[in-house]
């Protein structure tokens, strides 16, 4: 090794670096050349004067340090937690005010009573009466029934028969029309569902106010009147069903049945019903 070659090998020599092989050739020159071994003593010197300034005892520190690191570390916890509670706020806000707006716009649950009447009025059974007459149909549902079944007189409807039906756990009078939109329109056919509802477990306004929805492609209106809640099923525009139900008006009572045959065995009710009659024209 040569004094050429000391500044590539004189800091990895200091810091114990040095090959094995190259340390013994420059601790070698170094005992025949008092310039470079005069080098490393220096080197060596500030190296170690450089370590022993850097060297800091440790102390703890003063109390109002502490006191302050530690109100610090209190203050910026604080500020997470608001952060975080503002952040999970929010958004449980916007949650509830999406499901609130979602119950808001939702359609209403179905109506079974409305599903059902709507496959019975697809099905067109066959009427078991013709007669056009209403005082005839009410009279001929009196020995069908246990209670009066007072038959709607509509505007712009024609009376077209009637049967029998079922409705769920309802046993309803079927009363069918022909109706007509309006002048010189072909009319349409519309049948009108008349149930005993003494309980009150129907849900129905008291006429004239008439809940119109529409179910299976047909509209369908309700109404109360007393202890009976009619059903009109049509397709007819629900504007046209709202017009032909309050164009009627309610008219007197109907008189009590007839004496039932002996056939049927259960107790006749007998209560006050109304009528509808139509308004006169203006």
């Amino acid at each position: 090794m040569t004094c050429l070659d000391l500044d590539s090998v004189v800091y990895p020599y200091l810091d114990g670096e040095l090959e094995e092989a190259d340390r013994k050739d420059l601790e070698i020159h170094l005992a025949s050349c008092g310039a470079c071994a005069r080098r490393v003593a220096a080197e060596a010197s500030f190296q170690g004067a450089l370590r022993r300034s850097v060297r800091v005892q440790r102390a703890p520190a003063p109390e109002a340090l502490r006191a302050m690191l530690h109100a610090g570390i209190r203050r910026e916890h604080r500020r997470v937690q608001l952060v975080s509670w503002a952040r999970w706020s929010g958004v449980a806000l916007l949650a509830a005010t999406a499901g609130v707006g979602w119950l808001e716009l939702r359609p209403p649950p179905p109506d079974p009573v409305n599903e059902e009447l709507a496959r019975r009025y697809q099905r067109r059974l066959p009427l078991e009466v013709t007669n056009p007459a209403h005082e005839t149909i009410e009279s001929w549902f009196d020995d069908k029934l246990d209670w009066r079944v007072p038959v709607p007189r509509l505007p712009n409807a024609r009376l077209a028969g009637a049967r029998v039906s079922q409705v769920g756990e309802y046993e309803a009078a079927y009363i069918a029309y022909q109706a007509a939109p309006g002048p010189g329109t072909p009319e349409r056919p519309m049948g009108v569902f008349v149930i005993d509802d003494a309980q009150g477990t129907v849900r129905a306004r008291p006429w004239p106010d008439v809940q119109v929805t529409s179910v299976r492609g047909y509209n369908i209106a309700r109404w109360r009147t007393g202890e009976v809640v009619n059903v009109a099923v049509t397709d007819l525009d629900a504007d046209t069903l709202r017009s032909i139900i309050a164009g009627a008006r309610p008219a007197t009572p109907l008189p009590p049945p007839p004496a039932r045959t002996a056939a049927y065995s259960g107790v006749l009710r007998r209560w006050p019903t109304y009528d509808i009659t139509p308004v006169s024209a203006h």
